[in-house]
């Protein structure tokens, strides 16, 4: 039992120290997002690259989402597309690595669905710039 919880922490810091190795480099932009719905406590920083290529999303007040997931969708032309799903820890934490091409972005937004894979939301919108 011990080391199984101390495998899944070790997987944890290991996902965390990732991310923030990704965000070492110089940002261009933080952007804030907030609450919506019945998320109106949750908030986010999404925080860019210079180079327009990748950014983390750090989510914070986020329920547990039981069989659902959460979504991040790019805005782009009016129009959102999938970027990553995913599912905040026990404490409402997520920390969101993302690989896309964000020059032309109009804004991000998270939104809760029944599954991954959607091209377009069908879920309420949770977070968003």
């Amino acid at each position: 039992m011990q080391s199984r919880r101390l495998g899944h922490r070790n997987k944890t810091l290991a996902a965390q120290a990732r991310f923030f190795q990704s965000l070492a480099s110089p940002l261009a932009s933080a952007v804030p997002l907030t609450g919506a719905g019945n998320a109106a406590n949750a908030s986010g920083v999404l925080y860019l690259s210079p180079d327009g290529r990748t950014a983390g999303l750090v989510a914070r007040g986020l329920a547990a989402p039981g069989t659902k997931v959460y979504q991040l969708w790019l805005i782009a032309d009016n129009q959102p597309s999938p970027v990553v799903a995913f599912r905040p820890d026990a404490t409402g934490l997520a920390l969101v690595s993302i690989h896309a091409s964000l020059g032309g972005m109009q804004g991000m937004a998270v939104t809760l669905e029944n599954r991954a894979g959607n091209s377009k939301p069908q879920g309420p919108f949770v977070l968003h710039t």
